[in-house]
């Protein structure tokens, strides 16, 4: 293959075509890996019988662990989430739903922004991690039992 400046070198442009494809790889599966750890709990908390019939003791546990694992204050997560719905997935002051007391009209973009695009606001897993990665940008702000 020859251009204007003369012959190109097929082993460079093999090891550039590698390194393209190499960089490429790796930035796909960062980004993956990236959006499995915001979607999904640390294996650490447990979610077996973590649904939207879960009791109490069990959201706390969860909100407990999460908390810890995001380096937030587990006593107060829990407050919040007592206040907000008294640990009640199912809660419902509309338009507030859920653990958290997510605003019906904005829990699909939080949702998104966190890895749990589709997920109702009703689910415990998604609307806790949901909560307490929103508080790690931007504290307690947004609920009003902080």
């Amino acid at each position: 293959m020859y251009l204007s400046n003369g012959p190109i070198d097929q082993g460079y442009l093999k090891r550039a075509a590698l390194w393209v494809a190499t960089v490429f790889a790796v930035v796909i599966l960062t980004m993956s890996a990236a959006d499995a750890h915001i979607a999904h709990d640390t294996p650490r908390c447990s979610t077996s019988n973590l649904d939207e019939q879960s009791g109490h003791d069990r959201v706390e546990r969860y909100i407990r662990c999460m908390a810890k694992s995001f380096q937030l204050n587990p006593g107060e997560a829990i407050a919040v989430a007592e206040c907000e719905s008294h640990l009640d997935p199912q809660a419902y002051n509309k338009p507030y739903a859920g653990v958290y007391q997510h605003d019906e009209k904005l829990w699909p973009r939080r949702a998104r922004k966190f890895g749990f695009s589709g997920h109702s606001p009703f689910d415990p897993i998604a609307n806790i991690v949901v909560t307490l990665r929103a508080v790690m940008g931007g504290g307690w702000g947004p609920w009003g039992c902080a």
